[in-house]
């Protein structure tokens, strides 16, 4: 690669730094990263990545991690998915969806390091092994829901619904993505049919019902759901309401009302879990 090519491959990332919204302190590092690791632009783009089979991707992944070599805080391999995320706004551009769509999408990798960083204290990115589902146009944020193209080997295709940490879950709200969705997958995935949706979250868990209030959003958005599963060991729970979910019980935060209900319920000696469940019709 030439000076001049590189020159303008850089610029390119940096202005997708700018679109997708990128924290201060991720973007330092990562153009840091850029200047201290010029492989990272020199690597040729990893056609796994792209590719329908989750498998595939996953190999992809692995190749990529193994040619750049240690990456502590995650952001080599963040830097080379901008570059990826490049080519996959090209894809975009063919298959003739919407340029809001894809920002709205691509910005899951600025909410991550932002996110990450209140735990870290620093600029990180753990979501490696998730992001090819972006890049490979198998998930896309509509509306305040984000929803992946999910196809077992011998299944129909699913639709699963991934809740974001911004996501605003009011009723209004959740029927527009619902919406925004049928039509999108209706026109650019033909092939998917009429795809039945699925969530798998810890707002189904049924135990909410008992720690929220019936108006509670959450309790609305698991109303929608018929509940397939549920998984009464799992501890994931505390990854998303916990700035550390490997402390003790005793010291988990009281910071909100649904903390400190969870909080209690645990000490009080009940299982919290993880639960699937299907979109009625």
């Amino acid at each position: 690669m030439t000076d001049v090519q590189q020159s303008g491959q850089i610029g390119k990332i940096k202005e997708f730094f700018r679109g997708i919204g990128l924290c201060p302190e991720g973007t330092q590092r990562a153009e840091e990263r850029m200047e201290q690791f010029p492989e990272i632009l020199e690597l040729p783009l990893e056609q796994a990545l792209f590719d329908g089979s989750a498998e595939r991707r996953a190999e992809g992944v692995r190749a990529v991690k193994a040619a750049l070599g240690p990456d502590e805080d995650g952001m080599k391999v963040f830097v080379y998915f901008c570059r990826c995320s490049l080519h996959t706004h090209v894809l975009y551009e063919e298959k003739g969806i919407h340029a809001s769509v894809y920002w709205a999408t691509m910005k899951f990798l600025s909410r991550f390091v932002a996110y990450d960083m209140k735990r870290a204290g620093k600029p990180v990115f753990l979501w490696a092994d998730w992001f090819h589902r972006q890049l490979s146009m198998q998930e896309f944020r509509l509306g305040s829901l984000e929803f992946e193209i999910v196809n077992p080997a011998g299944s129909e295709y699913k639709l699963f619904i991934h809740i974001p940490s911004d996501a605003d879950l009011s009723e209004e709200k959740i029927d527009d993505a619902i919406e925004q969705a049928k039509a999108f997958f209706a026109e650019y995935f033909p092939q998917c049919g009429k795809m039945d949706m699925y969530c798998d979250s810890w707002m189904l868990v049924p135990v909410l019902q008992k720690l929220l209030p019936p108006s509670a959003n959450i309790l609305k958005f698991q109303n929608r759901f018929e509940i397939l599963r549920v998984e009464e060991e799992s501890r994931a729970v505390l990854d998303w309401i916990c700035p550390d979910p490997t402390v003790p019980y005793e010291q988990l935060p009281e910071d909100t009302t649904l903390q400190r209900n969870i909080k209690k319920y645990l000490l009080s000696g009940g299982k919290f879990g993880w639960a699937l469940g299907r979109l009625k019709n």
